[in-house]
């Protein structure tokens, strides 16, 4: 605890607070996302049958795909100004500033292909979809900062995590 609480007061004399504060939110953020994808995960692999825990179902096989072309739009119909600043960025500029947007309108049309597939259930899916918009919202710096401290993460994982956690000696025995 003490380590910990060193770990995470140190750099916070030398970062201004709101920095913490986004870096903090894409985390909880994802953490979010990845629980809404397990929900779906459990009822697509049947697993939620046996769990005492359930979500309700709402089918959002065409529910997904309605809300995104309804999203596009009022898109078309209302934001006349962020069209016309797409329109005089180059392929460099979008890519380097508006990617998190294009990688949420990418998984939402991911998941209403999906949804329409497979009977997702519509609560799990507007809950990422919710989460990834508030993400795509705090900045790419944040996004790098946190890519590098999830691939450290894996990477601790991975390399002793794995190895020593309990599930794994259950699986061995």
């Amino acid at each position: 605890t003490i380590v910990t609480g060193l770990v995470v007061a140190i750099p916070s004399l030398f970062f201004k607070m709101d920095f913490f504060v986004d870096l903090t939110s894409v985390g909880t953020f994802f953490a979010f996302i990845l629980v809404c994808a397990g929900v779906l995960y459990m009822d697509y692999s049947g697993l939620s049958a046996k769990s005492k825990f359930k979500v309700p179902y709402i089918n959002g096989k065409y529910l997904v795909g309605a809300g995104l072309l309804i999203a596009i739009v009022f898109i078309f119909s209302y934001a006349q100004e962020t069209i016309q600043e797409w329109k005089s960025l180059t392929i460099l500029e979008i890519l380097e500033h508006k990617m998190l947007v294009i990688i949420f309108w990418l998984t939402w049309l991911g998941l209403g292909i999906y949804s329409f597939k497979m009977n997702f259930s519509l609560l799990p899916v507007v809950g990422i979809l919710i989460n990834l918009y508030l993400m795509t919202e705090l900045g790419a710096s944040n996004w790098i900062i946190f890519v590098i401290w999830l691939v450290i993460g894996l990477a601790v994982y991975f390399m002793y995590g794995y190895k020593h956690s309990k599930l794994n000696k259950q699986a061995q025995a």
